[in-house]
């Protein structure tokens, strides 16, 4: 038999031994080189649910964005398809960053090419790692995994639809005990179905973020009229208990300044200013915002517009409360 020897180029070698090794890192994070493994997925290390835990953190932490969606439930999987699907996104990251869903739409593939030019069809790990790269880009994670994670308490075994362990871990850069919700699939193994803060909406799949506040909309409401009538006519509407609102002048030309001032309100409360128009329909000008202080008061301008009409037209002052 002939043999032929090659001579590898040295860029060639170099090469080679870099994927090498890159199989090997990944192979370390993932559960370690079991020969048995058939698939990248069956050699990850997710056979109890504290290997599960240190999995799923480890792949955040290296940027294995596959290795972390695999280790999820496919509960926890449909769900952030589904988020996607709904244009959910805030859900996904955090998005409420001034000018993030501006770069969103710049960065990640998904909206900035379309799916034409995507390298998967239908993939949900492929769309999760969009996701995933653009908040480790920016730090806009939800819930930011990156940080050391130290096992604190594994809890006992329930049934919960499907075999359930809470383990409790602390995270760097949270404060207080991060809960790592674990179901067991039917092969045995165990994958993160959600991640859980202090405080945490447990309703929230995968991640169990605080909510945000619960915001109540209180309107009070002043009668004004454009322009002034010959005749005065009686501008005030019904009040809570210790609410006042008044507006001076009551009346005026379009494009005039008013001003308005009202008492008894929450402190650090916000708003806007509306006044609404003399109509069968609901139509209202904003008039601008603005936020209580400190002793519950608010004195500001307005601008009159210039919508004139014979009828008591009305101003409507509405406050956001916390819940």
């Amino acid at each position: 038999m002939n043999s032929r020897s090659v001579n590898w180029p040295t860029a060639a070698v170099g090469a080679i031994v870099l994927v090498l090794a890159t199989v090997v890192a990944t192979l370390a994070i993932a559960g370690g080189d079991d020969e048995e493994s058939r698939t990248y997925y069956e050699s990850l290390a997710l056979s109890s649910p504290e290997e599960a835990v240190v999995t799923f953190t480890g792949a955040f932490a290296e940027g294995d964005h596959l290795a972390a969606y695999l280790s999820l439930s496919p509960s926890a999987q449909m769900r952030l398809e589904q988020l996607v699907n709904l244009l959910q996104h805030g859900d996904l990251i955090d998005t409420s960053g001034e000018g993030i869903t501006d770069l969103m739409r710049d960065e990640i593939p998904l909206f900035a090419d379309g799916f034409g030019e995507a390298e998967h069809f239908d993939a949900g790990w492929y769309l999760q790692d969009q996701f995933w790269t653009f908040a480790a880009d920016h730090d806009v994670f939800l819930i930011d995994l990156r940080g050391e994670v130290e096992i604190l308490d594994v809890g006992t075994e329930r049934l919960d639809d499907y075999p359930t362990v809470d383990v409790a871990a602390s995270v760097e850069g949270i404060d207080g005990e991060t809960v790592f919700r674990l179901r067991q699939v039917p092969s045995g193994t165990w994958k993160v179905h959600q991640v859980i803060v202090p405080g945490g909406d447990e309703d929230q799949v995968p991640w169990s973020v605080v909510p945000p506040p619960v915001v109540e909309t209180v309107e009070y409401e002043l009668g004004f009229m454009v322009p002034c009538p010959a005749a005065s006519f009686d501008s005030a509407r019904p009040l809570p208990e210790g609410i006042t609102l008044v507006a001076n002048p009551p009346c005026g030309e379009g494009g005039a300044g008013v001003n308005l001032r009202a008492s008894g309100l929450p402190a650090g409360a916000t708003g806007s200013i509306w006044f609404v128009l003399d109509s069968e329909h609901d139509i209202r000008l904003d008039r601008g915002d603005f936020t209580v202080d400190a002793d519950g008061r608010v004195e500001t301008v307005f601008t009159v517009p210039d919508r004139p009409s014979d009828e008591v037209q009305t101003v409507v002052l509405e406050v956001e409360v916390p819940g």
